[in-house]
């Protein structure tokens, strides 16, 4: 244990970090609280659909994405969700996406307002790198 006193604190960036860092007895340092930022979901234009799609990992790598489908009423239209099992955070997001397109397609709804959180997919969008694996769905969804 002399080597972990002398170390500096080390930041974990998840809770099996932290448990390792306290197996060993080296100090763990505290992340500072960020500053709240609010978020105030806007309702869509009369005759558009809005689409607020997520990807998340959650324990022991399972992840799953989902959407939700509101009119400009805030009611309910539609929802979506799968569990994707090990795959990456990318991966969640961009299924999400790809699964709410699915579904207003399928719905027949031509005005849709996505909201996607992840900065790479709205990057990868505007960019057209679509990822190899949504390649061939991207070319059927835009037709």
């Amino acid at each position: 244990m002399e080597a972990a006193r002398g170390m500096n604190n080390l930041l974990p960036k998840s809770h099996l970090d932290l448990q390792i860092l306290r197996t060993f007895d080296i100090p763990a340092e505290r992340s500072r609280p960020k500053t709240p930022v609010e978020i105030i979901w806007r309702k869509p234009i009369e005759g558009w659909f809005k689409l607020n799609v997520d990807g998340a990992l959650g324990n022991l790598d399972h992840s799953g994405a989902g959407g939700v489908f509101k009119n400009s009423m805030s009611i309910l239209g539609w929802t979506v969700s799968s569990r994707l099992g090990n795959t990456t955070n990318f991966f969640a997001e961009f299924a999400a996406l790809f699964q709410g397109i699915e579904i207003a397609k399928e719905k027949g709804v031509e005005r849709v307002w996505i909201e996607c959180d992840s900065i790479a997919v709205i990057e990868a969008i505007k960019g057209r790198k679509i990822p190899w694996t949504f390649s061939q769905k991207w070319l059927i969804l835009r037709t």
